[in-house]
């Protein structure tokens, strides 16, 4: 048998090849908005608790912002 089979490749298939820049730009996406996220939530933890409680960090939240959680505060939903 000659080495003639074809193989496929979804990176290089014309009816594929949107699928892996669209998959590419979701994880780039994703990764921002964790990025962004996480320097929120620094941000916040760095504030003084007055300044907290001015933004509408209800009091037994401000441990929670200190811990840097992932949490949204009752006063943003």
């Amino acid at each position: 048998m000659k080495a003639t089979a074809i193989h496929h490749d979804a990176a290089l298939d014309p009816a594929g090849a949107s699928v892996l820049p669209g998959w590419i730009s979701n994880l780039i996406a994703s990764a921002k908005q964790s990025y962004e996220q996480r320097k929120l939530r620094e941000h916040l933890a760095s504030l003084d608790d007055a300044l907290l409680r001015d933004i509408g960090i209800a009091e037994d939240e401000i441990a929670r912002i200190r811990a840097e959680e992932r949490f949204t505060p009752r006063a943003w939903a």
